[in-house]
């Protein structure tokens, strides 16, 4: 399909304005899926508002983890410090350029910090956006792939996910799509690696893409091609890539150790599951767990990546071997090796039990950002290249490639039964994906008659030629068939989205908000909370929080019981505590704030206490359920009242 090691070619001259433009206005497309979940959110804020102490907040989030960034938000612009209790710095918040920056929307009057936050996120949503589209449409020579690659991006429903959830994945998003965007040419500015490091400080497995284009800058230099010397790359190249990556995470440990005293953060201590390298490599853990979940990790990234482009991750896939690294562009290399790289660095050095697919795979959002520039550069280029229409059975591949998952399932049943799920919903309405192969016949029949009329026109009339401009246009139709089909498919899915997504802010309202709001007004202003979940109850009680999976206090983790764990330990065994913990110097709880069947043995031992230990009142004094689902952890949390806890 393609000619050389490079994706430029000739153009046709276009204006200057269109190339810059084009892939900014594709972004805009993001609104409407946002427009639909914030008006989702409004709505599940209503309905739950009865359930609240005090009524519905003006604003809410679809998980729990997004008001932990708040508090440590509003502390730093309160002057307290980087610090969940006001005052005793920890390193429980690992996004520090995050929370730096909620720091300036607690800053501000003007907003809701909520609503500000949000509008934050959409803002850095919109950038990701559209500075890939230019990094694309700058590799390519071609407005179109930047306006594809943005489009991609913008209708990826993560994307507006994550643009209203709270969390750092928009932020990262952005850095590295401007480092990508600025990082253009065969000489990358200090800039681009400098937005890189930037990026590990808002997503700490983003640290990896400084490795990966130091890779990628050494893979470069196998492209044999001749350039002038002032286009070669310098060799200094990987030299940059490595001070950079140094330097980036040397800085990040020592803010950990001067937060906490642990170059690693209090989070990845006490939710890093069993069995990584580390563990195998010190006796702690055996190379079979390792290997059994080294297993799983391709089945969970193709179910990722299937979730993330459907029946369009063929094509997105063939993309992604066309930003191979060269000497023209050594930093877009980078993006071919993140897709697998990614995913196996997290597997290997920092494994747990959220995984690819934990919330909207959230924690893998460069992933899709990747993808979105392998169909952008995909799509752009086809229509120029010779040969280009014979790609067509490649793209329309996908069901036959997702059909040998059938031959070959994976290791988890659950993982299969899910991803058999969403293949069957995938390809349950064949009508629209046949109408688009129809569509594209109908668009090439109409092209190769235009273009053979035009040359005739010209007297272009010999065989190669004809042959070459029906070539073309049949891979253009195929491209506006793709596109147009793909793009409707997702835009008249967002309305289900949106309910789903509104359906997760009600919940966390109900159960964690509500807790919260009660907490701040039945309690007295030094009580201390024990509580498991601690984001909205921090937030809106604003009382000093004793986390019991150990995120804000390491001594927590010694009472852990399984603390270490087994690959089979449930997430109940890995989260249960002895009461010997109430005991602790400076851990004492005047109040309990926990899912109930987390913590069985907790319970059970403070319900049989001998006297004179502490002592739990057997009534919760405040109790709420939903019905089962995954976004709040369990279905039910008590607020119980700790007597002689100190």
């Amino acid at each position: 399909m393609t000619t050389g090691s490079d994706l430029q070619a000739p153009a046709p001259h276009r204006s200057r304005w269109l190339a810059r433009c084009a892939p900014w206005l594709a972004a805009l497309f993001l609104l409407w899926p946002v427009a639909l979940r914030f008006h989702a959110e409004g709505e599940a804020l209503s309905r739950s508002a009865s359930a609240i102490h005090g009524g519905a907040p003006a604003a809410a989030f679809p998980l729990d983890d997004a008001y932990i960034y708040q508090v440590y938000g509003r502390h730093l612009a309160r002057g307290e410090g980087y610090a969940f209790n006001a005052g005793r710095p920890d390193s429980a918040a690992t996004a520090l350029l995050w929370a730096l920056s909620l720091a300036g929307i607690h800053a501000q009057s003007v907003l809701d910090p909520l609503i500000a936050t949000k509008l934050l996120g959409v803002v850095l949503a919109l950038l990701a956006c559209g500075f890939l589209g230019g990094a694309v449409a700058r590799w390519t020579d071609s407005a179109w792939a930047g306006a594809i690659a943005s489009l991609a991006l913008a209708l990826t429903p993560r994307v507006a996910w994550s643009a209203l959830a709270g969390m750092d994945p928009p932020l990262t998003l952005a850095l590295v799509a401007a480092a990508l965007r600025f990082g253009t040419g065969p000489q990358p500015r200090a800039s681009a690696l400098a937005l890189l490091a930037l990026a590990g400080f808002s997503r700490p497995e983003a640290f990896s893409l400084l490795p990966l284009a130091l890779g990628a800058a050494v893979l470069a230099r196998l492209d044999r091609r001749a350039l002038p010397p002032e286009e070669r790359a310098p060799r200094a190249l990987e030299l940059r890539c490595a001070l950079f990556a140094v330097g980036a995470i040397g800085a990040y440990g020592l803010a950990n150790f001067l937060l906490a005293g642990d170059p690693l953060p209090s989070t990845f201590r006490a939710k890093v599951g069993p069995a990584s390298l580390l563990d195998v490599a010190s006796g702690r853990a055996e190379l079979s767990a390792l290997l059994a979940r080294l297993g799983e990790l391709p089945w969970k990234l193709w179910f990722f990546l299937w979730q993330d482009r459907g029946l369009l991750l063929v094509p997105a896939l063939l993309g992604l071997a066309l930003l191979r690294p060269s000497r023209r562009e050594p930093l877009r290399g980078l993006l071919p090796l993140l897709l697998i790289a990614y995913p196996l660095a997290k597997e290997l050095f920092a494994p747990s039990f959220n995984d690819l697919l934990f919330q909207h795979g959230r924690q893998a959002a460069l992933l899709s950002l990747a993808l979105a520039a392998g169909l952008g550069a995909l799509l752009g280029v086809l229509p120029r290249r010779r040969g280009a229409a014979l790609c067509a059975p490649l793209l329309f591949a996908a069901p036959f490639l997702a059909a040998l998952w059938e031959l070959w399932p994976p290791v988890e049943p659950q993982l299969a039964e899910a991803f058999s799920a969403a293949l069957q919903t995938e390809l349950s309405d064949q009508r629209l994906w046949l109408a688009g192969a129809a569509l594209a016949g109908v668009l090439a029949s109409a092209l190769v008659g235009i273009s053979a009329r035009r040359a005739l026109r010209r007297g272009e009339r010999s065989a190669e030629e004809l042959r070459s401009r029906a070539q073309r246009a049949m891979a253009l139709a195929l491209v506006l068939a793709l596109g147009v089909s793909g793009a409707l498919r997702s835009l008249a899915e967002e309305p289900a989205r949106a309910r789903e997504q509104g359906a997760d802010v009600e919940l966390i309202a109900k159960m964690h908000v509500a807790t919260g709001r009660w907490l701040s007004a039945h309690t007295p202003a030094t009580a201390r909370i024990g509580a498991n979940d601690i984001g909205a109850i921090g937030y809106y009680s604003e009382r000093k929080i004793v986390d019991l999976f150990g995120l804000l206090d390491a001594r927590i983790l010694r009472f852990r019981r399984h603390a270490s764990g087994g690959v089979g330990a449930t997430h109940a065994e890995r989260s249960d505590l002895d009461a010997a913990f109430l005991a602790e110097p400076g851990l004492g709880c005047d109040f309990l704030a926990l899912f109930p069947a987390w913590y069985p043995e907790l319970l059970r031992q403070l319900g049989t206490a001998p006297a004179g230990a502490p002592a739990i009142r057997g009534t919760p004094l405040y109790s709420v359920e939903v019905p089962p689902n995954p976004t709040t952890g369990a279905t039910v949390k008590w607020v119980l009242a700790i007597e002689s806890a100190r």
